[in-house]
């Protein structure tokens, strides 16, 4: 029997740890154990169609974020310009004893 939703994946869950914690010297349903296994990986839950409500504000959550963001970074190089090169500005270092 294949698991249709998260109820069904709980129990096939909780049946297969109470398997597994079975003692040693009891009967332990191995191929019973397997089939609770195989069902649990092919579980695959389905999401209904308020799923688009919620992404629609996580997408405007990430937004926010992305702007909060570029304001962060755009006070940081007001205080300290971003170097995009390893190369000194002032000047000093620059020449055939450095390499460069």
């Amino acid at each position: 029997m294949a698991i249709t939703n998260a109820k069904e994946y709980e129990a096939a869950l909780e049946e297969a740890i109470r398997l597994m914690d079975t003692p040693p010297g009891h009967e332990v349903s191995e191929p019973r154990l397997m089939q609770l296994f195989q069902e649990i990986e092919a579980y695959r839950p389905t999401f209904s169609a308020s799923a688009t409500s919620h992404g629609e504000a996580l997408s405007a959550r990430a937004t926010e974020l992305v702007l909060q963001a570029t304001r962060l970074k755009r006070r940081c190089d007001e205080r300290e310009p971003s170097r995009w090169t390893s190369f000194p500005t002032d000047g000093h270092g620059i020449g055939p004893t450095t390499g460069v």
